[in-house]
Parts: C-alpha cells; structure tokens; sequence
C-alpha cells in the first residue's frame, strides 16, 4: 500500500506542482528542474518511511514472537 501510494504522490502531487512552479520560472529548463525536484523530493520521503518502517518491524522482532504462528514450535504429535 505504501508503494502504491507514494508512486502515486510522486506521479501527481510530486509532478504537476513542481514542473508548474519550474515552468512558469525558468520555462522548459525549469520544468525540468521541477521535475527532478519533485522526484527527489518523494525519493527521500520514501526511504525515510522504509527505514523507519524497518525499524519498527526490527523491533517487534526482537521482543520475541507473541503468537504461535510467529515462530513457536508446533506441538509434537508422538
């Protein structure tokens, strides 16, 4: 869902303001700019919340499993 959506944003909300803005400044060239800006900008937003998503999953596995789907042994059947 996060790629889903940050693909989207970078797609729509990093692109249409960012080459507008450029553009009406710096005319092709800045749209351009705007576009690269506009992708970097969503880039490092993106890793922020993957790093930040990996810490928190990191951390949930380092209290220990607390279901037996997680990781406990299946009874024994003999």
């Amino acid at each position: 869902m996060l790629t889903m959506a940050f693909n989207w944003g970078r797609a729509t909300l990093g692109t249409i303001p960012f080459v507008t803005f450029g553009a009406h400044y710096g005319g092709v060239k800045g749209g351009l700019v705007g576009v690269a800006l506009g992708c970097a900008v969503f880039g490092l937003i993106a890793v922020a919340t993957a790093y930040a998503t990996t810490a928190r999953l990191s951390k949930g596995l380092q209290a220990g499993p607390s279901s037996p789907a997680l990781g406990a042994q299946p009874p024994s059947t003999a």
